[in-house]
């Protein structure tokens, strides 16, 4: 009987590896660096390029005096399953966010975030359970895979969308949440993105409702974390287990074969987590649905500054939300500025740009806001970076037809799609993605 046992184990693994792949990942950010993780678990030979000298892509951990500043992503909830789980195998230390959040409220006045009180209980707990119906009724809301086959209405964006099904009135705590952290404006968003975002970032739950019911200093889930030694450490400890090329451009991709600034290599396969349009400019002999999917996108600019000021002594970890400037109508002034290290001079700070800003004008509306609301007369940048946040399909072009050119992308000359494009990239809706992406392509039998 052992020796049968011996037999079907060498079998199973033989025939494992027969179908193991030699697989290509391009960038080495949140979605690459997953997808290599789950292709390894698979049984598969990865090799990941990046462009950069670093890994993590918006993921950037900066050292400032001491002190790790997040240019980038830089918080996780209990929502981020794939990520928490990542945390736990390659072990980085996370810690409760001390932060104590502030808002400015419509009338100039600073003041702790106040649940749904100005709304009313009964009337908080009517809209609140309309926003939990929608996730029942949507379906394709809770799942990681390509957008296709989604309602007319989550085209819609997303103000109108609440109106429309009746939950506008609670919507306050998420449009800080979505607009601070650089996913555009209510009046723009289209409701599919905003609300699968939500999920992850924001309280939606029974939990959610009740702490967002009353009175306390956070519009987010208790529980919320940052990572002691930077957000980057979980990315660079995960890119220690593959094979990693850096500073290493992928040109060109044909039948398999990648031509990059250092050399050419073959593959049987390659996953791009590039956004579309440089995934576009890559691919020899592009198909019909990726111009149509590339051609529809668009992005925003996002600018995050460290600044160095002595005039918020005593506020350190903080947190600041500009709630009037979470309009489209106030593009490129300051959204938000968050404090939760111990180093009470250096936050950072972020606004959305329009096309026409310059860094140094945006500078300017930097400074004229922390003067005007935090009385901040003096000021120092000492970084500034600015992401392409995010590509995105915007309102009136997300359609049926371009969603469903993207779900046509996957499999074509061996080329698969993660990472930004796929949905707005939370760490944890790119993580997501790219790990069900390897499993319904990728998976081995008996796996």
């Amino acid at each position: 009987m052992n020796s049968f046992k011996y037999i079907f184990w060498l079998f199973i693994f033989f025939t494992a590896r027969a179908f193991a792949l030699n697989v290509a990942v391009i960038g080495a950010g949140a979605s690459g660096l997953t997808a290599a993780h789950y292709l390894k678990e698979q049984g598969h030979s990865v090799t990941i390029f990046e462009k950069n000298d670093r890994v993590g892509g918006k993921v950037y951990s900066f050292k400032i005096d001491d002190t790790k500043i997040e240019l980038g992503a830089l918080l996780v909830t209990q929502e981020f399953t794939t990520i928490n789980s990542l945390v736990r195998i390659y072990g980085p230390q996370t810690q409760i966010l001390p932060s104590k959040i502030l808002f400015l409220d419509e009338n100039n006045h600073w003041r702790n975030f106040k649940g749904y009180s100005a709304v009313g209980p009964v009337r908080t707990l009517i809209q609140y359970k309309k926003l939990l119906k929608i996730y029942k009724r949507f379906p394709e809301l809770d799942t990681p895979q390509l957008i296709y086959s989604i309602h007319s209405d989550l085209f819609l964006p997303l103000d109108k969308f609440a109106k429309k099904y009746g939950f506008d009135e609670v919507l306050p705590p998420f449009v800080m949440s979505l607009s601070a952290s650089g996913y555009l404006y209510p009046e723009v968003i289209p409701a599919y993105y905003a609300l699968k975002l939500i999920k992850t970032i924001a309280p939606v739950g029974l939990q959610g409702y009740i702490e967002n019911l009353r009175p306390h200093s956070s519009p987010y889930i208790k529980g919320l974390r940052y990572f002691k030694n930077g957000y980057s450490e979980l990315w660079e400890n995960m890119a220690s287990h593959f094979d990693v090329k850096l500073n290493e451009e992928v040109l060109s991709i044909e039948d398999g074969k990648l031509v990059t600034t250092k050399g050419s290599y073959q593959f049987d396969k390659v996953i791009i987590s590039t956004d579309i349009p440089t995934a576009r400019s890559i691919i020899m002999k592009p198909s019909k649905e990726l111009n149509v999917f590339a051609d529809s996108l668009t992005n925003h600019r996002f600018l995050i500054s460290v600044i160095k000021t002595k005039d918020l002594a005593g506020k350190a970890q903080h947190s600041f939300f500009f709630y009037p400037n979470m309009t489209v109508s106030r593009i490129n002034h300051i959204q938000s500025m968050v404090n939760f290290w111990n180093n009470d001079e250096l936050y950072v700070t972020y606004q959305s740009l329009d096309d026409k800003i310059s860094w140094e004008e945006a500078e300017e509306v930097l400074s004229r806001d922390l003067s005007i609301t935090l009385g901040i007369n003096k000021i120092e940048i000492l970084k500034k970076v600015e992401w392409p946040y995010f590509h995105h399909i915007p309102v009136g072009i997300f359609t049926g037809e371009v969603a469903l050119a993207l779900k046509n992308l996957q499999g074509q000359d061996g080329i698969y799609f993660i990472g930004e494009s796929l949905n707005f990239e939370a760490t944890e809706s790119v993580a997501q993605n790219a790990k069900w992406v390897v499993e319904k392509y990728f998976r081995i039998q008996g796996r």
